[in-house]
């Protein structure tokens, strides 16, 4: 039916009136004619009253109607489908109801009020209901038109999770649901708008049909404003605490606009071990040790023993336990020389160095044990077959090798290049007299990622490095990154990363004191820990996952979804999982911005601590019709201007 923006503007009408009376107050003026004589003629007045009835009907009518259709453009007409009692299945107002699962809803009481929103609004029984939300195995849906006993059950399978997924899922599971419904539709959002699950989700849900209306729940302090009243264990870590202890170092912050006082403790085999009391400074986060027996547990969990709005995020656990050690493996020709077992030693105390010897530790390996770094000192053609194969399976599986050069250099470059390794060519060998100037390491640039880790004194070191004699190459590939260059320009190392995370390291230069004085200089183990990667804390080296909820573990070894926080022990690795960070805090989005985001022009906002009101709007996307009145307004103005035009000629005829 036909309803109206500005329906005041129908009081225009009684403008109506105004042709009309134009037309009755119409006289023609008698003709003045000269005759040669007028004294036989009577003299007549000319009448100054209009006529009693309107003239020049079809006239009036256009004009009438004009008048009437520029009323109708200024009431904004449009239709609206609005429903009534007697209206079948098909056009009966669905409503569908979308449910934020993640898991700060828990906190400030949110849960509970979307329990009780949803059975209240599932009580109105004119409407066809449905519901998607997310659940322990990815979203879920119940279409509408499910009975109140079906949704019951389906809401008391739900619960807050965490949720890698944004509530941005919600939104395009609904669009593929309802592409091809029809009728009056309404979409009911339940959710606390939390700031880091909302930031960036973007919708059209009236450009779907329907109508938005939000239902904020757990707003502690009133709709829409930022929450208080949570403290949390944000983080936790465990390193070596001196001889036969463990110190377990964590963090507590403090939401609240208040100074808080707290205290916390940690138990290990189920038993309180320590407690620390703290006073947690508004809007901000202390700092606590406990220690513990190294030997004697193998995990802890830090609780704080405090009743905040948000109870969830207030123990974390953790693995206490030394993580495995990583291991490296040495491929030497046979015999060595004694070239070879000088540098072997000086690559020896380098993967020694790396660890710290009690907590991340690096061990020698040999013959079939599984390693993680494989260290091939003057590489040359006495690598025959087996010895590359190794290497070759190494980095194929991810692990990580460094190669120096060997004599003769023309069978190493051979070597490499037959079995696809590293492309380059061979020059010569470059080297210095003791009298002569040294090669020196031409200065990193800013896009160089070594610039990263030097600085200062370190890479006023590394720029004083002495290289006496390193091989010249040329020719090689794409496929290869230099990091460091003479000041020439020419390679001193080359990588090669492989597709599997395996990265192939290549010195031109051997590490011997004839060669270079870069084994007694302090940028000497940083720099050969960036060139392999040595300190990337890879989870399979170690055997620790350090997870988020929500995460998975995916690889040929072992597959692990981390569904809820707690310790785990899975194919042999030892697994933590906490919740993350950005689920406790409390900041919440503003109306405006959830509109905005969501499309909303024409939302509804229901707050979830009102009563309901008994009757919803009702309808459709309105069509506008303003555009047709127009059409018709031109129309007849074109019809007025005509048919005037041909009266006024009629009447001088």
């Amino acid at each position: 039916m036909i309803e109206f923006g500005q329906p005041l503007a129908l009081l225009g009408g009684l403008a109506v009136s105004l042709p009309i009376l134009a037309h009755m107050a119409f006289r023609r003026v008698s003709e003045k004619r000269l005759f040669p004589s007028l004294r036989f003629l009577t003299p007549t007045s000319i009448p100054r009253s209009g006529k009693k009835r309107p003239s020049d009907w079809p006239l009036l009518l256009l004009r009438v109607l004009l008048f009437l259709v520029i009323v109708m453009i200024l009431a904004d007409p449009y239709w609206s489908d609005k429903k009534g009692g007697g209206l079948s299945n098909t056009n009966r107002e669905k409503r569908i109801h979308l449910i934020d699962c993640s898991m700060s809803i828990s906190g400030w009481g949110g849960w509970n009020q979307v329990c009780h929103e949803l059975l209240k609004r599932w009580e109105d029984d004119s409407a066809d209901h449905g519901m998607i939300a997310h659940g322990a195995d990815g979203l879920m849906v119940w279409e509408t038109g499910k009975s109140i006993d079906e949704l019951t059950a389906g809401l008391n399978q739900l619960q807050p999770i965490h949720l890698q997924d944004q509530p941005q899922a919600l939104f395009n599971r609904l669009k593929k649901l309802w592409r091809e419904e029809r009728g009056p539709k309404k979409v009911f959002v339940y959710s606390d708008f939390q700031v880091s699950d909302w930031q960036a989700v973007q919708a059209d849900v009236n450009g779907l049909g329907a109508d938005l209306i939000l239902v904020p729940v757990g707003h502690e302090n009133g709709p829409w404003l930022t929450r208080s009243g949570n403290q949390a264990v944000v983080d936790a870590r465990v390193v070596p605490g001196g001889t036969g202890k463990v110190r377990v170092w964590t963090v507590v912050r403090n939401w609240d606009t208040n100074e808080t006082p707290v205290s916390m403790s940690i138990f290990a085999g189920g038993e309180r071990r320590e407690e620390i009391s703290l006073t947690l400074p508004p809007l901000g986060s202390e700092q606590a040790q406990f220690h513990l027996p190294a030997e004697d547990f193998a995990s802890a969990s830090i609780i704080l023993d405090h009743n905040d709005s948000c109870s969830w995020d207030n123990n974390r656990s953790l693995w206490i336990v030394p993580p495995n050690a990583r291991g490296f493996s040495f491929r030497t020709r046979s015999p060595m020389g004694i070239s070879d077992q000088a540098e072997k030693e000086f690559l020896q105390a380098v993967m020694e160095s790396v660890g710290d010897g009690v907590w991340n530790r690096w061990s020698e390996v040999s013959g079939g044990s599984k390693f993680d770094c494989l260290l091939i000192p003057g590489f040359s053609d006495w690598a025959k077959e087996e010895t590359t194969s190794v290497l070759i399976e190494h980095l194929e599986g991810g692990g990580t090798a460094l190669l120096t050069p060997g004599e003769p250099y023309v069978g190493m470059n051979q070597v490499l290049r037959e079995r696809n390794l590293m492309d380059f060519t061979f020059n010569r060998l470059l080297q210095t007299e003791s009298r002569l100037d040294p090669y020196r390491i031409e200065v990193l640039d800013d896009q160089n990622p070594l610039s990263l880790v030097f600085g200062g004194d370190s890479v006023r070191d590394l720029y004083l490095t002495q290289i006496r004699r390193f091989v010249s190459l040329r020719d090689w590939g794409d496929k290869l990154d230099c990091p460091l260059y003479d000041r020439e320009g020419r390679p001193l190392a080359l990588i090669r990363e492989f597709p599997g995370g395996g990265r192939l390291v290549f010195l031109c230069f051997r590490l011997l004191p004839d060669w270079t004085d870069l084994p007694t200089r302090n940028s000497f183990l940083p720099l050969m820990v960036e060139l392999c990667g040595l300190s990337t804390d890879e989870l399979s080296n170690t055997g620790r996952y350090d997870l988020q909820s929500g995460e998975s573990i995916v690889s040929e070894e072992m597959s692990f979804n981390a569904n809820n926080p707690g310790l785990f022990q899975y194919e042999g690795k030892k697994i933590s999982v906490h919740a993350p960070f950005a689920e406790s805090l409390p900041e919440v989005m503003t109306m405006n911005e959830i509109i905005e985001a969501l499309n909303g022009s024409r939302s509804e906002i229901q707050l979830a601590d009102n009563e309901l009101s008994d009757t919803l709007p009702d309808h459709s996307p309105d069509q506008p019709l303003w555009m047709w009145f127009a059409l018709a307004a031109a129309v007849l103005l074109i019809g007025e201007t005509m048919l005037s035009a041909h009266s006024r000629l009629s009447s001088h005829a």
